[in-house]
């Protein structure tokens, strides 16, 4: 039987079996996410579980998504798991097929490796290439970039109270998927500008700056 379970219906004991299948699967787990609060009701869990074994799960994510000035609903779809003794009979399939049924009149996304190209496919998805945007420039000095404890109360109050988005392709509801990135992958990377008012994420090497994401509450431009 698939279960949904969204932030108001979890139990500590399902967030510990999640765990225990991404962590076996993909190498990390929701453990630090969870603890910080950051599951909200628009992040549903899809998942196949019998004794008390999370055999299967597929996520999904209500994305608020701004493109071409246009907003609309997406979901994006991620922890595409399945306990490796599990694999080969059909239970992400089966999710799979509930999810795309459930919500068949709303546009799905997600990002996969080559390796599960052909199952994407037979599931109905289409291959696009994937592209990380960002803005390389030479750094005369870092005066006046400090950078930020992802313990720091200003973190949180950066990403919750943000109000500049990309009129092109952005998320008006980011701040869960934002902290993600950050807590898994960019802890080392969070600056502020104090006299802008502005945090940015951003990886130095050598004396290039390579700026991932800009967060503020007032209008700034790149320069």
């Amino acid at each position: 039987m698939i279960t949904m379970t969204n932030a108001t219906l979890a139990t500590q004991e399902f967030n510990n079996q999640l765990n225990r299948l991404i962590e076996d699967t993909f190498g990390f787990n929701f453990e630090e996410w969870h603890k910080r609060g950051l599951w909200n009701d628009d992040y549903e869990r899809y998942s196949i579980i019998e004794d008390g074994i999370m055999l299967s799960n597929i996520s999904v994510y209500k994305m608020k998504m701004l493109i071409n000035g246009k907003e609309d609903e997406y979901l994006q779809l991620g922890s595409v798991a399945t306990k490796e003794d599990q694999r080969g009979k059909g239970l992400a399939k089966k999710i799979m097929q509930h999810i795309l049924e459930k919500y068949c009149n709303t546009p799905i996304f997600l990002s996969g490796d080559n390796n599960a190209y052909d199952y994407y496919v037979k599931m109905g998805f289409k291959s696009y290439t994937m592209m990380q945007p960002y803005i390389a420039c030479r750094l005369e000095g870092t005066k006046g970039m400090i950078r930020l404890d992802i313990d720091d109360p200003k973190v949180d109050r950066y990403l919750n109270g943000r109000t500049q988005y990309s009129g092109i392709l952005d998320c008006k509801n980011q701040y869960p998927i934002n902290w993600f990135h950050i807590l898994y992958g960019l802890s080392e990377h969070v600056y502020e500008i104090a006299e802008l008012r502005t945090m940015i994420i951003a990886k130095k090497y050598d004396n290039v700056l390579k700026v991932f994401d800009i967060v503020s509450k007032q209008s700034i431009s790149f320069e």
